[in-house]
């Protein structure tokens, strides 16, 4: 215990930290999409759009969490068996300290990467759909035009009540 004691504290104390972490951006994603379903039912559709950003949000926070965590914990763990094996004061020990802290370095610059590809994605997404809104909006106009022209409150231009006055 006096040579893995302290490593083991710090790991579960990491994981223990890290699920009570957690627990704010699942909340914030649970809401995001509790209140995308009430504003796609009363078509809110800038409010859904939203609620999708809110919930990427939420899931990005979730994820940079579980990264913290998961290099802290790796940290923990390769700090233990390096002090085990080459003792605090070693030389040796230090180069692989060092190697580890240079990797655990490039691992988190990867997690501020992924956070901008996941701002980019989102940010995409939204504008595709934002895109096509108004794609929809001529369609439905055009097909609007085409009914209007067959039910008049008058006699219509085409269809077959165009001649109904001459039935009268």
């Amino acid at each position: 215990w006096d040579q893995w004691g302290e490593t083991i504290i710090s790991v579960f104390s990491t994981i223990w930290n890290t699920l009570i972490s957690l627990i704010n951006p699942f909340l914030d994603a649970l809401a995001a999409v509790t209140d995308f379903i009430s504003n796609v039912m009363t078509g809110n559709i800038e409010g859904a759009l939203g609620n999708i950003t809110s919930f990427f949000n939420a899931a990005i926070g979730a994820i940079s969490i579980l990264l913290d965590g998961l290099l802290l914990i790796v940290e923990s763990i390769f700090n233990g068996i390096v002090d085990f094996i080459f003792g605090k004061g070693s030389e040796t020990g230090q180069a692989i300290k060092d190697c580890f802290s240079s990797g655990i370095e490039f691992l988190s610059s990867l997690k501020d990467s992924a956070l901008q590809w996941g701002s980019d994605l989102i940010g995409s997404f939204i504008s595709g759909i934002s895109n096509k809104v108004s794609e929809l909006t001529s369609s439905m106009s055009g097909v609007a035009g085409i009914v209007k022209s067959f039910i008049h409150f008058s006699e219509p231009d085409t269809g077959p009540l165009s001649d109904f006055h001459t039935y009268m």
